[in-house]
């Protein structure tokens, strides 16, 4: 950890700073039929992908111009994982 003034808080002091995280024991009991993992994802119907979660691996450097509607129309899709089951997926349209 790199301390917060730099090299001249080291010279002076001889510890390293650290900040307290307050932490929970866990039990069995306070996660057993409790546990609920959810996820939604955006689909556009356009067929738009988003470059920040798309990745692809050509042999060569692909030069494309992709043109997109400024506000495409797209599904919202929610699921969830929960320890009695699975919960969904619910399909929501967007409003425009």
């Amino acid at each position: 950890m790199k301390p917060a003034f730099g090299g001249l808080y080291t010279k002076i002091f001889t510890s390293t700073p650290y900040k307290i995280q307050v932490t929970h024991a866990l039990r069995e009991r306070d996660y057993v039929n409790k546990l609920l993992l959810s996820d939604e994802a955006h689909f556009h119907l356009s067929g738009f992908v988003n470059k920040q979660n798309f990745r692809c691996w050509p042999a060569t450097n692909p030069v494309e111009l992709h043109e997109r509607p400024l506000h495409s129309s797209k599904v919202t899709v929610w699921c969830a994982i929960s320890s009695l089951g699975i919960i969904g997926p619910y399909f929501f349209e967007d409003e425009r």
